[in-house]
Parts: C-alpha cells; sequence; structure tokens
C-alpha cells in the first residue's frame, strides 16, 4: 500500500513532510485489512510550514550552522562533546554487538509505559535491507562505540531516524558531538535547498528533545495540521475516556497509555479541523 504504513493500530500516511498525502484511501479506508487487522484510525498531515502556529509540527533544521555563531555556553558544550568522543561514519553491521548494548541500556531508561525491549534480529534486518541513501555516525571513545545516529537521505529532505546513545556517556556531550556532526555531514544537501527533519511533534514519547534540538542547533517548528478520523468504535470509546484524560496521562499501563494518546492525538486534530475552518470562513 504506497503511500501508507500500518502503526499503532492505525494507517499513518508516509508521504514527506513538505508533500500532500494521497487522500484517494479516505473514501474506503474502513474496508483495509493489513495483516488481518483492520485499521482503527487513519492520520497524516497537510499545509507544512503554514507560517502560523499550530497544535502540531515538524521539528526541521534547513539553514546552515555555525559553532562560531551560537553563544559561548552553547559553544562549549558542543565543543566538550567533540572533545570527549571521535565522530565519524561507520559501517553499522560491522558493530551490531556495540549497537545491541547501547539500545538495551537506553531502552532501559525509558517509563514503563513506553518501555519497548531491543530485538537484535530486528536490529539486523534493519541494517541488511537499507540502501546506501544514509548517513550513520558512530561517536567513539578510546575506540569503543558510545552512541550512534541514522539518517536517511530522501527526496528533498533528511529523515534523522534514530539517535542512541548509552546513557552513562550523556554527561561528556556525546548528543552534542552526534547532532554537530551529522549537521556538518548534511551541509552539501542543505546548500541544495535540503531541509534535516526530526520527525512531528512527539505524544507518545516523554522528550525534550526536539526542545533541545532549537535551543542548541537552531532547529525551528515548520507548523502544519493534523488530521485524525476514526471508526465509530475508537470514536466512541474516546469520548467516553476524555474525562479521565488527567489520570490517563499519569498511568503507567501500556494500554492505557495508548488511549491516552489517542486522546491527545483527536483533540489536536479537532482543533485543527476547527482552526481551518475559521481561516476558511475568514479569507472567503
Amino acid at each position: 500500500m504506497t503511500g501508507w504504513r500500518f502503526y499503532h493500530y492505525g494507517l499513518i500516511s508516509t508521504s514527506a513532510p513538505h508533500e500532500q498525502a494521497d487522500l484517494s484511501i479516505l473514501q474506503n479506508w474502513k474496508k483495509l485489512k493489513i495483516d488481518g487487522r483492520r485499521p482503527l484510525y487513519i492520520e497524516y498531515t497537510d499545509r507544512f510550514d503554514c507560517g502560523r502556529e499550530t497544535q502540531w509540527w515538524y521539528c526541521i533544521k534547513d539553514s546552515l550552522f555555525s559553532l562560531d555563531a551560537v553563544k559561548a555556553k552553547r559553544r562549549y558544550e558542543i565543543n566538550k562533546g567533540l572533545k570527549n568522543f571521535e565522530v565519524k561514519a561507520f559501517a553499522p553491521e560491522e558493530y551490531l554487538s556495540e549497537i545491541n548494548e547501547i539500545r538495551t541500556a537506553l531502552f532501559a531508561q525509558y517509563p514503563a509505559e513506553y518501555r519497548s525491549a531491543n530485538n537484535p534480529q530486528n536490529v539486523l534486518k534493519t541494517y541488511q535491507s537499507r540502501q546506501k541513501n544514509w548517513i550513520s555516525l558512530g561517536a567513539f571513545r578510546e575506540g569503543q562505540l558510545c552512541g550512534y545516529l541514522d539518517a536517511e537521505i530522501k527526496d528533498g529532505y533528511i529523515d534523522f531516524t534514530r539517535l542512541c546513545v548509552d546513557p552513562q556517556y550523556e554527561k561528556l556531550g556525546i548528543n552534542f558531538a552526534l547532532v554537530y556532526g551529522l549537521l556538518l555531514a548534511c551541509e552539501p544537501y542543505i546548500i541544495k535547498g535540503f531541509y534535516i527533519c526530526d520527525g512531528a511533534r512527539t505524544i507518545r514519547h516523554k522528550t525534550s528533545f526536539q526542545d533541545w534540538l532549537v535551543k542548541y542547533f537552531d532547529f525551528r517548528n515548520a507548523y502544519c495540521e493534523l488530521h485524525m478520523e476514526c471508526r465509530a468504535s475508537l470514536r466512541i470509546l474516546l469520548i467516553l475516556s476524555s474525562p479521565l484524560k488527567p489520570i490517563l496521562s499519569r498511568t503507567h499501563n501500556k494500554k492505557l497509555y495508548n488511549l491516552y494518546c489517542f486522546l491527545k492525538l483527536a483533540e489536536i486534530s479537532t482543533r485543527s479541523e476547527s482552526c481551518a475552518l475559521h481561516t476558511s470562513e475568514t479569507t472567503s
């Protein structure tokens, strides 16, 4: 099914952030079956980088980064990372044992409500099946791989897919060193008009990583509108569960936390629809 993927019980558009999703699927998505399962909802975005603040965004970097231009305190943090680690291109398939150790240590730090176990077989398949249009950088300390990142070069943009580091090295600036290395590697593409995308606003993961990217590396939020259409069964469940949202936001139960995430997405989608309608009315 070109342009869509089944993820967390729903259909999610795989179109580039700046591209319009193929909406012909809206006519019959409820009849589709993927691996024997019917999607509970369909989700997509539009009006990428619309120029006004909305409830949904992609965190992007579409300008060159100058280390000399940032504030002294921020420059210090980046230089500390560069001093403590050697960041260089590497072949992940040659470091699978180290990568699995890093992922296991990292995932152990995640909250119980969305913690998952590292799966070495999935890691192996990921790196065996991918094409050559990837940037993979490793952060090495005394010859040991301590963290890494992957970014896929796509049509018009670079998809910053993952950053995994052993938590014990975070205070040494490993994240700073890796992201700076990515910005250097992407300079030829930025000059050509590409942008780096760290992904959309995150609801499921409780992280300030995108805020960190904005603060230290001049990423920005490219605002857009989120659309989510649900099956009647899910819509009724969301309506009945809505009063419980404050409680669900604090749960450590994975299923209940998934329900909270659906509630939050539906709320943002409804606001987007209302805002779009208001904009249409005021400009007509």
